[in-house]
């Protein structure tokens, strides 16, 4: 169902953007994917929700200083604290210790041990995505990574996943929670490309969108190609946030 109100354990529940400029960071994806926002509070930096038919969709906020703009994905959990103890016993480096965000949950950011970004969001108000699946809003999330038997053994020992294999390919597994698709893993496309978590919104018209992003002053990362799931193109936002589109199925 595109509404959600809840998430099992070890499934992508939200994502968000840091960039330098929230205010036109939120102007670039409104004129993409015409989200609205709610207001941010000055005690969170001004950190905003994005909202598609008044559901929260995704977040944006301010990169830290020195921190790259990117797009992050958050797996839900709902015990922060033990997760981030398998996530070191399993080889990761904890960047952000479980951590209250106010009346809203619990987050908690790791290092695999390739180097790719994951939070943890446990919730308390906040609920992680309450839309998905439409235009806008979150469809998928990929592992881009150097090392993807390495992810299988980290992931595995945090949640219990089990994995399925694309067209039998067993260097692009899916991760499995109880017999459903939650999130795959693939080796990195590009040589200059970092292991990282790849968000992926829906589009209605990824020619569209691809067009659209490059007249607001983004760029095209990955050019419109076909996939086992739809066609699809990797973007980056003018301030150099990566992030994918895909086309939604009838």
């Amino acid at each position: 169902m595109p509404e959600r109100d809840g998430y099992t354990a070890g499934t992508p529940s939200w994502v968000d953007v840091s960039t330098p400029d929230l205010d036109a960071a939120k102007e670039f994806y409104a004129a993409l994917f015409g989200w609205t926002y709610t207001p941010g509070e000055e005690k969170y930096g001004y950190y905003v929700n994005a909202l598609v038919r008044d559901r929260i969709v995704a977040g944006l906020g301010p990169a830290q200083p020195d921190a790259p703009p990117m797009w992050g994905s958050y797996l839900h959990t709902e015990d922060a604290e033990g997760a981030v103890a398998r996530a070191r016993s399993a080889g990761g480096t904890i960047v952000v210790e479980p951590m209250t965000v106010g009346s809203f949950g619990t987050m908690a950011i790791a290092l695999d041990p390739a180097g790719a970004l994951i939070g943890f969001w446990q919730p308390d108000e906040h609920h992680g995505a309450g839309l998905v699946n439409e235009h806008g809003t979150l469809v998928w999330n990929e592992l881009r990574t150097t090392a993807v038997d390495a992810a299988k053994s980290f992931y595995g020992s945090i949640f219990d996943y089990d994995y399925s294999e694309v067209r039998g390919a067993p260097e692009y597994p899916v991760f499995e929670l109880a017999g459903q698709q939650v999130a795959s893993a693939e080796p990195v496309h590009r040589e200059e490309e970092r292991p990282h978590w790849l968000v992926y919104f829906g589009t209605s018209d990824v020619d569209a969108t691809v067009a659209a992003a490059r007249e607001l002053g983004g760029a095209v990362v990955e050019e419109i190609t076909e996939t086992a799931y739809g066609r699809m193109a990797v973007l980056a936002d003018p301030w150099g946030a990566v992030f994918a589109v895909l086309h939604l199925g009838e």
